[in-house]
């Protein structure tokens, strides 16, 4: 496990995992520790139901689960936790070493949050189970608009004004002025950004 941790940007764990490393040190001690290795700029950590803690140079946060419906389990909770924390990174810009290292308290609570409420959406469900991008994006109360305009304006460029692609479990329907997605990951509500 150690040598993983050495060459990690993120690092990911649960309370209980830190107890197994060393159920001597608290979890700030921890992850003050994990800070200090050469590559490790986030560490995330999960508490299960009191929620979770970010920590990077700047600072660290905490953050209250998003309670789940009644009738699910916490089957993939931390899974969709984090994969809602790396998307969060990723719609920020900020998935590259040098970004991690300067999300201010702020924006490490919107991080956590928005993986919070992923992680809760899956808990609301019987097994690994996670939200798609609008279900999270209801909760948020939020749609997410990706700034991909000009991109869209160079695949149009001599083209009749439509594209459509297909993924596993995915098919995007392009158009000049809008991008719809039946799993919903991005929405662009016109070509002009």
């Amino acid at each position: 496990i150690r040598r993983s941790l050495e060459v990690a940007s993120i690092i990911k764990m649960s309370e209980e995992d830190l107890g197994y490393l060393d159920d001597s040190k608290s979890v700030e001690q921890h992850a003050a520790e994990m800070l200090r290795l050469p590559h490790c700029k986030l560490v995330v950590v999960t508490l299960g139901a009191v929620g979770s803690l970010a920590f990077n140079a700047r600072g660290s946060v905490r953050s209250p689960i998003y309670p789940a419906t009644p009738g699910g389990d916490n089957v993939g909770a931390g899974d969709t936790l984090m994969a809602g924390i790396l998307t969060w990174l990723k719609d920020h810009d900020a998935l590259k070493p040098e970004a991690l290292s300067v999300l201010d308290d702020a924006a490490l609570s919107q991080m956590l949050w928005f993986g919070a409420v992923a992680a809760g959406i899956n808990c609301s469900r019987v097994g690994a189970n996670p939200p798609t991008r609008p279900e999270v994006d209801a909760v948020l109360g939020t749609a997410h608009y990706v700034d991909i305009a000009e991109s869209l304006r160079s695949m149009f460029e001599g083209n009749s004004g439509e594209i459509r692609c297909s993924a596993p479990g995915r098919l995007t329907h392009l158009r000049k002025d809008r991008m719809v997605s039946t799993r919903g990951y991005a929405y662009l509500k016109n070509a002009e950004g």
